[in-house]
């Protein structure tokens, strides 16, 4: 348990040290205090943590950024606060930065910088966390061997566990499917959808032969899989190519030296011996700060179109409700049991 709640923190940390550090890349040198805004949707949530439980932990490194930038920096959340929303809720925040207001915004889901490209917002990738020097994430379809299953088909009519529930991860399932021929709508393939908090839990019930398979990315299932007795007996069926993770996003910077010299504090943050509470977690995950560019999210790219053509999208909707009923009934009863 104390594994799987560090592999929380590990998430949650990514993004405080991020908005920290990223701070900086705006700034306007003036003789003046000036107050600089970080924008963060207000569903934003890495592992299933609410925005506004968030910024509370924010607040602790954002006082020592400030102290030796000497400056203020302010955390805004904006937008509707509705945490069932699948999509994150950052129209608020592109609206900003489409007015001419510089400024960042972290996003859990890269099909969100995707769309804000295709509606002429000035936003640009800056950072994403890398693990084991690698950007990409591989999303997988995950079975118990002892099961028997060796072809995507056989899950037809099965149980599936999702954590991972933001559209874009929604939208590489349904790709994997398709690659392996199935045609089915998402929702009809498989018989429930069935809520988890933790992946632990999920990967839990997969090995006792409650669910059908479980799928997410392959970091996050690889550390929870250290939490588990017998986890080997948890594979791969299908996995999809891999995809750049989402992180930060910003305006243009105005003056590149000042971007430059920000970026070398951003690599070298899991090293920082002020920071030394965060890159314990840094280096158990095996994580460092990687630059990205717009070139990086091509694939991205590529699935946001085929998907649009396909009418997936409207799949994913369908999806989602069938993900909240699921919730609703975990919360009803309290016990998160497959019955």
């Amino acid at each position: 348990m104390n594994l799987l709640k560090n592999r929380r923190n590990i998430i949650k940390t990514f993004g405080c040290l991020i908005l920290v550090i990223f701070s900086t890349f705006f700034l306007k040198i003036s003789a003046t205090e000036e107050i600089y805004n970080i924008f963060i949707p207000s569903n934003f949530k890495y592992g299933a943590i609410r925005a506004a439980e968030q910024k509370t932990m924010f607040d602790e490194i954002i006082k020592f950024a400030q102290k030796e930038l000497n400056m203020k920096i302010s955390v805004i959340l904006k937008g509707n606060s509705d945490e069932t929303m699948y999509k994150e809720n950052v129209e608020e925040i592109f609206n900003e930065f489409k007015n001419g207001k510089e400024g960042i915004t972290i996003l859990t889901s890269a099909l969100s910088y995707i769309e804000a490209e295709e509606k002429k917002i000035p936003i640009k990738p800056y950072l994403t966390v890398g693990v084991k020097g690698k950007k990409e994430a591989n999303y997988c379809i995950y079975v118990n061997s002892e099961d028997g299953i060796k072809n995507i088909s056989q899950l037809k009519g099965k149980k599936i566990n999702a954590l991972n529930n933001m559209y874009g991860s929604l939208l590489v399932l349904k790709k994997i499917l398709v690659d392996n021929n199935i045609n089915t709508e998402i929702d009809k393939f498989f018989s429930q959808q069935v809520y988890y908090k933790t992946e632990g839990d999920a990967l839990t019930s997969l090995l006792s032969g409650k669910l059908g398979c479980f799928y997410s990315d392959d970091v996050s299932t690889q550390f929870a899989m250290r939490t588990i007795y017998d986890a080997e007996s948890i594979v791969p069926l299908a996995c999809s190519k891999g995809y750049t993770r989402s992180g930060v996003f910003g305006t243009e910077t105005k003056d590149p030296q000042l971007t430059n010299k920000i970026l070398e504090i951003v690599q070298g943050a899991h090293k920082n011996p002020n920071l030394k509470k965060f890159s314990s977690i840094f280096e158990t995950f095996g994580a460092t700060f990687v630059n990205v560019t717009s070139k990086d999210y091509d694939a991205w790219r590529e699935l946001h179109k085929e998907g649009k053509k396909k009418g997936w999208y409207k799949e994913i909707e369908n999806w989602e409700k069938r993900f909240l009923e699921a919730k609703k009934e975990f919360e009803k009863t309290k016990k998160g049991k497959v019955k």
